[in-house]
């Protein structure tokens, strides 16, 4: 199917359990990679599902891996981290929002790779409140683009008490760049109540501002070349 064609299969499902409701969704591996779908099917006991009694449409779209595991969305690759070090390889251009919740022992590391996948939504990053956490999180070889006037791409500047504190974040070697209306009004980092942030490398081209950083501690940036309005605020 991912290469253009289309197969069908009859899938016969049993719920264990004392379940009534939910959502299913499907894998299939190719002998090489899981594929996870993008439909989420919802189902009652005793009901048919679908639109049909006994067919339905399961999409698949390569978006995001983490190891072998493909994923349909950035979003689902990131809810897939686990304990440990988790690396997410972009497969694609993306331009959905996510957020992504800082959690006890799971390192996350956003990797663009060698083709530099271009993203134009906004990554919003909770800290949970973990101002002294030991976990990380990674953005590198990504470009950043948008026309949208105002875009922010990585975003942290709630003051609630769990979604703030972001720690210990990397962006490294990725390029931000606005054009249209983002010209002199897109934000690369806006960064709250955050600890240890470090930019690496990288270009900031036609952006409002690089960093806007409010009560932070611990900021580094190096190497990074600057061609718009703002630096650092």
């Amino acid at each position: 199917p991912l290469q253009g064609t289309t197969s069908n299969y009859h899938v016969h499902l049993m719920i264990p359990g004392d379940n009534t409701t939910g959502n299913i969704y499907f894998k299939f591996f190719d002998g090489t990679k899981e594929y996870v779908s993008e439909t989420e099917i919802p189902f009652e006991a005793f009901t048919s599902i679908g639109d049909h009694p006994n067919y339905s449409i399961i999409n698949f779209k390569i978006v995001a891996q983490i190891g072998n595991v493909v994923y349909p969305s950035l979003q689902k690759a990131i809810n897939a981290c686990k304990e440990g070090d988790n690396t997410i390889e972009l497969l694609a251009d993306n331009a959905e929002d996510v957020t992504i919740k800082q959690v006890e022992g799971v390192n996350v590391t956003i990797d663009g790779g060698t083709s530099r996948y271009d993203y134009s939504g906004t990554i919003t990053i909770h800290g949970n409140a973990r101002h002294d956490g030991a976990e990380t999180l990674t953005f590198q070889n990504i470009n950043f683009t948008t026309n949208e006037a105002g875009h922010y791409f990585i975003d942290s500047n709630s003051t609630g008490s769990v979604e703030r504190y972001a720690h210990n974040v990397t962006v490294s070697n990725c390029n931000f760049t606005a054009t249209g209306d983002g010209v002199n009004s897109a934000v690369a980092m806006r960064i709250r109540q955050g600890f240890d942030i470090a930019i690496n490398g990288g270009t900031f081209t036609n952006l409002h501002s690089a960093l806007q950083a409010y009560g932070n501690a611990g900021i580094t940036v190096s190497g990074i070349t600057l061609n718009g309005k703002n630096g650092i605020q």
